[in-house]
C-alpha cells in the first residue's frame, strides 16, 4: 500500500527543512542522514518560506504539522534525558485534564439530557497526544474507505 503525503504536508516539510538548516549546526548534525534525506525528498519545491528567528514559532503561521515534526524532532534527537523526561510526563498530564474536560462534557450532556446521541457535543477540538518516544513510521496505512450508494 502507497503512502500517501498531501501537498500541505509537503509544504510543512519544506518549513521544517528551511527552520533546521537556519538553526545552529549542531542541531542538525544530531538529526540522522536518513531523515534528513526523508525531509529533503518530500518537501515541496518551489515554495517561499521564510521564518523570522525574532518570533516564535507557533506565532508565524506554520502549518500544524511543522510544529508536531519540530516537537518530534526536539524529542527524538534535541532533548537530553531529563528534559525528555519532563516533557513526556508534562505531555501525559496534559492527556489526562483534556481526557478529564471531555468525560466531565459527556457527564453534565447526558445528566441534562440523558443517554441520547443527540446529547453529544459534536465539535470536539482536534488533540494529538504523543506518548512514549515518538518513532517515524515504515509506511503509514489506511483503512479503504466504501464508496457511498448512490441514491435514486
Amino acid at each position: 500500500m502507497e503512502t500517501v503525503i498531501s501537498n500541505d504536508d509537503r509544504v510543512a516539510i519544506a518549513e521544517v527543512d528551511y527552520i533546521i538548516h537556519h538553526m545552529n549546526e549542531r542541531y542538525l548534525s544530531k538529526i540522522p542522514q536518513k531523515i534528513q534525506d526523508y525531509i529533503t525528498i518530500l518537501k515541496k519545491r518551489n515554495v517561499k518560506i521564510y521564518v523570522d528567528p525574532r518570533i516564535p514559532l507557533e506565532k508565524q503561521g506554520l502549518k500544524e504539522f511543522t510544529l508536531y515534526f519540530l516537537m518530534i524532532l526536539n524529542l527524538k534527537y534535541w532533548c537530553d534525558d531529563q528534559r525528555r523526561k519532563d516533557i513526556l510526563l508534562m505531555m501525559e498530564n496534559n492527556q489526562r485534564k483534556y481526557e478529564d474536560k471531555i468525560n466531565n462534557i459527556f457527564d453534565n450532556a447526558e445528566s441534562i439530557q440523558g443517554d441520547s446521541e443527540e446529547a453529544r457535543p459534536l465539535n470536539r477540538p482536534r488533540q494529538v497526544i504523543v506518548t512514549g518516544t515518538p518513532t517515524f513510521p515504515e509506511k503509514a496505512e489506511r483503512e479503504p474507505v466504501a464508496a457511498p450508494e448512490p441514491t435514486r
